[in-house]
């Protein structure tokens, strides 16, 4: 079962990827890991589509249970159809850009303001109904997979 957890930056992606994994007894794997190279400077240089997304289905290859955590969009159908359900987080942005600040200042020392703004105004997030709790995305008619939609109000 291939499971993709996806959502804004901050909005728990990587915990819940990384706790449905270990229940699941599967492999959670995090999309920034195939999207950026390692660099000195973390989030600099992006990899190649191609090589990115052969590294990933090959990664995906390793357990019956994969949950990739992240965004995967625009990565191709060859890998956007592989899931067999995507579930999209959404938590507002009020709560999400402190935990992000937080956790940047935790690893690097500090959060570039040009980052904060950069993230604020590029944020997207699957519609959601008014007042939903769990709701189907739009999107998912094109995605073969079962789609589900999370919205912590």
């Amino acid at each position: 079962m291939n499971i993709l957890i996806t959502g804004a930056s901050g909005s728990g992606t990587t915990t819940l990827g990384a706790a449905l994994a270990n229940r699941l007894h599967g492999v959670a794997l995090d999309a920034d890991s195939y999207y950026w190279l390692p660099t000195e400077t973390p989030y600099t240089q992006r990899r190649d589509k191609s090589e990115r997304n052969a590294l990933l289905i090959k990664d995906m290859q390793v357990s019956e249970t994969v949950i990739i955590s992240g965004s995967i969009m625009n990565y191709g159908d060859s890998l956007e159809n592989l899931f067999d359900l995507i579930v999209f987080l959404y938590l507002p942005a009020e709560i999400r850009i402190p935990r992000l600040k937080a956790r940047e200042e935790a690893r690097f020392g500090s959060a570039s303001p040009e980052f904060w703004t950069g993230l604020l105004n590029t944020i997207v997030v699957p519609r959601l109904g008014a007042g939903a709790l769990l709701t189907i995305p739009s999107g998912c008619a094109s995605v073969p997979a079962r789609c589900l939609g999370w919205k912590v109000i």
